[in-house]
């Protein structure tokens, strides 16, 4: 697997009215790898990407992570 960003979000969650993303589950790409995961609020994603790092969305399929979309602010 080549590196896709520096963080793959597998999962979120929403406020009650399901109107804006709360929370992500990141894990670190590694570049071979994903790594733990962890769960970080918006803000801080927000802010992890003003500062230069990238993230782009990944899920499991087939038992491979598949690329999705690059998130952005």
């Amino acid at each position: 697997m080549t590196k896709w960003a520096d963080f793959g979000v597998f999962r979120v969650k929403y406020n009650d009215d399901h109107s804006a993303i709360v929370e992500l589950e990141i894990r670190a790409d590694q570049g071979t790898a994903f790594g733990e995961a962890h769960r970080v609020a918006r803000s801080w994603v927000v802010d992890a990407i003003e500062r230069g790092r990238t993230f782009v969305t990944s899920h499991l399929a087939n038992n491979k992570y598949q690329r999705g979309e690059d998130v952005r602010v």
